[in-house]
């Protein structure tokens, strides 16, 4: 497979003007408030279940939203934490059983998620392939929903984890939540504030076989990391908003005005320019991560970089314009293969907003111009290493 190159020769005359780069990252967030709704509404809106404007995951297909995974354990043919099922569960078509039970506790759509791993569902419900499930939110969420139906033993058990440690509910004591066959209800999981969920796990009591759909999550909101404004007119500092990393211009880099919004960063690549923020700067191996920078720039013989803290061999994380193309490639792997990459042009003279998104165990996406992400691809790990973060500059490492 090809390796993206590192190292560029300079070239005179080559520009990038930025505004700005913000990097996000999720809060780190003991009680939780359980909330059911009766199934003698079914279904509610968003609005009256409290998660109007949340993630919904309908479970149609065998991707999920990013940011979710689904683990099964416990029972005889489980699988692992995974954004992408084994089976989506048609209720009609997977069970031949005549009282087709699951039908009417679809919430919407034709699909919804079972705790098992293959269909179809056995002829009287009855096998060892009825598991505990788990929902897992990376980096954790304010709240969790979904609707629920087939819990009909006594005492199942609800475990939600989150940032302070583990909660456990018999969910037959939930108020408004019916244990028992059919609907039985909606469920939204709250964390107190400033707090997150990381998981929500339903126990398999005596080879019970139940079923979800509607999994709304709110996921935590992001905290500033860095905010350079290159607003600055003269002096060797970019000063960063929140105090934490300021950055030093060097090789040439200058203020500029005409910026999207007051002045900018000119950077040359003849000389390379750069602002070096140094080797302290988070390298981001764990977790969510995302940023946005405002580019412009016209020249496309060579790949550009926009932000790095990357080293050949090591990994890291590199944003940067292709040579030739003129697209956007976010990198946080040595294989091109895996590296999301715009459609669009940013190299036409004109600014462009480029927002790279990083998510744990999911997908890392590139955005333009605030469309929706032109790229996603399966995010491998970052890696650890001993690079300065550089907005600009034409390598690493220096």
């Amino acid at each position: 497979m090809k390796t993206l190159p590192l190292s560029r020769p300079p070239r005179a005359g080559s520009r990038l003007f930025f505004l700005a780069t913000l990097l996000l990252l999720r809060i780190v967030a003991s009680a939780v408030n359980v909330t059911a709704f009766a199934p003698s509404t079914w279904p509610r809106t968003d609005a009256a279940l409290g998660v109007a404007g949340f993630t919904i995951e309908d479970f149609e297909d065998a991707a999920l939203v990013p940011g979710l995974q689904v683990q099964l354990s416990g029972g005889s043919n489980d699988y692992a934490a995974t954004g992408t099922l084994p089976h989506a569960f048609d209720p009609n078509a997977d069970d031949p059983n005549g009282a087709k039970v699951l039908v009417p506790g679809i919430w919407d759509g034709t699909h919804v998620l079972m705790n098992r791993k293959t269909a179809p569902l056995p002829v009287g419900y009855v096998d060892g392939d009825w598991a505990d499930i788990t929902f897992l939110v990376a980096n954790g969420a304010s709240s969790i929903g979904f609707s629920a139906q087939q819990l009909e033993v006594a005492n199942t058990t609800m475990t939600v984890t989150t940032s302070a440690g583990t909660s456990s509910f018999n969910l037959s004591s939930v108020p408004n939540f019916t244990v028992g066959s059919g609907r039985n209800g909606y469920l939204r999981i709250d964390a107190a504030p400033g707090e997150r969920i990381f998981s929500v796990k339903i126990d398999n009591l005596g080879g019970d076989g139940f079923a979800f759909d509607h999994l709304a999550f709110q996921p935590s909101p992001a905290s500033l990391v860095a905010h350079w404004r290159f607003d600055e007119s003269d002096g060797p500092t970019a000063k960063d908003t929140t105090g934490s990393f300021p950055g030093t211009l060097a090789g040439g880099a200058t203020f500029v005005g005409g910026g999207i919004s007051g002045n900018a960063i000119g950077l040359d690549i003849a000389t390379n320019s750069r602002v070096s923020v140094g080797t302290s700067f988070p390298g981001f191996t764990s977790g969510d991560f995302s940023f946005v920078a405002w580019v412009k720039g016209t020249d496309t013989s060579l790949n550009r970089s926009v932000l790095t803290k990357h080293e050949p061999g090591t990994n890291g994380y590199l944003l940067e314009t292709q040579g030739g193309t003129g697209k956007a490639t976010l990198v946080t792997s040595e294989d091109a293969a895996q590296a999301p990459t715009s459609t669009t042009v940013v190299t036409d003279g004109q600014w462009h907003q480029l927002v790279g998104v990083y998510r744990a165990g999911g997908l890392h996406s590139i955005y333009v111009d605030g469309s929706p992400a032109e790229a996603s691809v399966a995010s491998p790990a970052v890696i650890a290493n001993a690079a300065p973060f550089l907005i600009g500059g034409v390598g690493t490492g220096g």
